[in-house]
């Protein structure tokens, strides 16, 4: 079987991106070339906490078998509820904000300590890894983990990424990021669960009881949809894609309800069958 892929080391060595930010981990071009070893020309689920991924919980086992790569970010709740049902766990996860990562960071080791490709992908950021104290030893976690570390940055200008910026990308929620790694990954198909962009309940997240992080007001999540992931994610996608001279994939939101309004909205059989077929 062929799997949809982008030659992406080719790519990056003929391209004259500028990697040489210190807000950058070294030889990010090499931790972008594990990305795509990573993803390895599969489509990607990313899973965000909207309610509406508690039908991914129910529904799981008609995926059991299928290689995705699956990409969580700020929780492991969903490994534990929905990929313990097919045996399966995440390839990426992400974690990039200071308040969450204290009650993640030993979720995190155990995930980067398991025999098999993967990757934490976070930023430096607002100092991201402060809150864990002076016990915690950064520079010996980044020697540690290195080759399965990813550390972007973030911009107040919409004019990211870029070949001068490649790894910068414009302030946003958590999936914004996470669409544009996978973006950069060459991955051509990308679906998304439980991208809601809202509630129109106190029930905010998906499994909320269980959550660690702060749960933020229906209001700030309204915001953030209608004020920051709705007009800049088209054209950070567009970016990213430029940027690292990649064609614009396939992203589908399994969410038909979703405020997000940048990708088209799908039910759950039209997303499988997405994720079925290569």
């Amino acid at each position: 079987m062929v799997k949809d892929s982008i030659s992406m080391p080719a790519i990056l060595r003929r391209l004259k991106m500028n990697w040489d930010h210190k807000v950058y981990l070294p030889e990010s071009e090499k931790r972008i070339e594990h990305l795509r070893d990573v993803v390895a020309g599969r489509p990607i689920a990313i899973l965000a906490s909207g309610p509406s991924i508690s039908e991914l919980e129910s529904r799981i086992s008609e995926l059991k078998g299928l290689d995705i790569c699956w990409f969580g970010f700020n929780t492991f709740v969903h490994e534990k509820h929905i990929l313990s049902k097919i045996g399966s766990q995440m390839d990426i996860y992400m974690d990039s904000c200071r308040e969450n990562i204290p009650m993640t960071m030993p979720e995190i080791l155990e995930f980067l300590e398991r025999g098999y490709p993967n990757l934490f992908i976070s930023t430096f950021c607002r100092n991201t890894f402060e809150l864990l104290g002076d016990r915690f030893n950064l520079p010996g976690f980044i020697n540690r983990y290195s080759q399965s570390l990813l550390f972007f940055y973030l911009a107040s200008t919409c004019d990211v990424p870029s070949q001068e910026n490649p790894l910068h990308f414009t302030e946003g929620n958590s999936l914004q990021m996470a669409i544009q790694i996978a973006v950069i990954s060459g991955a051509l198909k990308i679906v998304l669960f439980g991208a809601d962009g809202g509630a129109s309940s106190e029930n905010r997240y998906y499994r909320q009881e269980s959550y660690h992080g702060p749960v933020p007001y229906v209001a700030k999540l309204l915001q953030d949809t209608i004020n920051h992931f709705n007009p800049v994610m088209p054209v950070s996608v567009q970016n990213t894609c430029e940027a690292y001279d990649i064609p614009v994939p396939v992203i589908l939101n399994a969410s038909m309800s979703s405020l997000y309004t940048p990708f088209p909205k799908c039910d759950y059989d039209t997303a499988f069958r997405v994720l079925k077929y290569v």
